[in-house]
């Protein structure tokens, strides 16, 4: 008799069940890659949704100490309403373009108003009398502009709340 053919084929047996364990374990790397995926996108959408969050608030923050926007800051703002079409829902955009971004409009049309006024003062080209009330108008503008932003302020935040969050 042949030993060889008498013992088990334990190399049979292990070959036999080693590869449904390699596909096992394969299965789970390859379910947690795409959780880790998942996870790395969702956070990814946050980035970018924190991000805009951030430039509109530090601009709605700064306008209600009534400063002045520099060219920068708009450029961010516009960016950052750009990007909100894409990160956020419709009702998002849609407040943004029709309230949000005119009171911004109005805001900086203000200050540029104040600034002419103070110009105008300062190099004596109207009357006193008439540049007080220019500037006088122009500052009531600017605060008006900057009040109805901070009313703003808690809508954006509510608008955006339920997209900052890590499980949206």
């Amino acid at each position: 008799m042949n030993p060889i053919t008498l013992e088990p084929h334990w190399t049979a047996y292990l070959t036999a069940l080693l590869t449904p364990v390699v596909a096992i374990v394969a299965a789970y790397v390859a379910i947690i890659n795409a959780r880790t995926a998942r996870n790395k996108l969702k956070l990814d959408l946050f980035d970018r949704r924190i991000k805009v969050f951030t430039t509109i608030r530090d601009i709605v923050r700064t306008t209600i100490k009534y400063e002045a926007l520099d060219d920068a800051a708009y450029t961010d703002l516009v960016n950052a309403f750009n990007d909100a079409e894409w990160l956020f829902d419709a009702n998002v955009h849609k407040h943004f373009a029709s309230r949000t971004l005119p009171l911004y409009e109005a805001y900086t049309t203000a200050i540029a108003r104040v600034r002419n006024a103070k110009f105008a003062d300062a190099n004596k080209i109207l009357p006193a009398a008439a540049s007080e009330k220019k500037l006088s108008a122009a500052k009531q503008e600017q605060q008006n502009a900057a009040q109805a932003l901070a009313v703003d302020e808690p809508v954006i935040v509510a608008l955006l709340a339920p997209f900052l969050r890590l499980s949206h």
